[in-house]
């Protein structure tokens, strides 16, 4: 639980490694786990209070903040030469505001046989995980043992994700304000994780 200090700790450890060893991809995991750390906070502490979830997540946001500072001897040279590259984001914000794909699109990726080469500079994200997970994740929605307040946390960060799917302004904040160069989705493997977190509770 993300209340005790040995957790808390490992957080910091491996967020920091992460930003160390790979700081996009660990940029987008840092943006993840402030998602799923309301999911784990609501799961594991069955009798919360809004006070006791809140020092729980400000307690995360904590330790998150000391493995940024901890990675910054890398992170900040990294983020200065962004603002400066041609990759820099100076897109028009009404245009990044439209919709890329419908719910059907994306829901489609879901299932085998639903990779298009031609999508990975543009289109849909790629988010096959296997048909088991997904028979599992219905088991989990419909499970009476799970909490509907878990259920309904799961369901608005799988709302997220759909919006930054399909928002362009929300991907590029997954992609650090850049326009990702092919492979639009780069963060769909979060989404993976997390389908692979609710089948495995279903």
């Amino acid at each position: 639980t993300l209340d005790r200090s040995s957790a808390a700790s490992d957080v910091y450890k491996r967020q920091t490694l992460a930003l160390m060893t790979h700081y996009y991809i660990g940029y987008m995991i840092c943006l993840f786990l402030a998602l799923y750390a309301v999911y784990v906070i609501l799961e594991q502490d069955q009798d919360w209070t809004f006070k006791s979830f809140f020092n729980q997540y400000c307690r995360f946001i904590y330790y998150s903040f000391l493995a940024g500072l901890t990675a910054a001897v890398i992170l900040l040279p990294t983020f200065l030469s962004m603002l400066t590259s041609k990759g820099a984001w100076t897109g028009d914000l009404f245009n990044s505001l439209s919709l890329n794909g419908s719910l059907m699109d994306h829901f489609s990726k879901l299932f085998i046989g639903s990779f298009v080469y031609d999508e990975l500079s543009g289109g849909t994200a790629n988010l096959y995980v296997g048909m088991l997970p997904l028979v599992l994740v219905l088991l989990y929605a419909f499970n009476p043992s799970i909490k509907l307040k878990e259920k309904l946390t799961a369901g608005l960060i799988l709302l997220g994700f759909y919006l930054s799917f399909s928002v362009g302004l929300l991907n590029k904040i997954w992609h650090m304000g850049q326009f990702p160069i092919w492979y639009d989705h780069r963060f769909s493997f979060t989404f993976s994780f997390f389908i692979l977190v609710l089948a495995g509770q279903g």
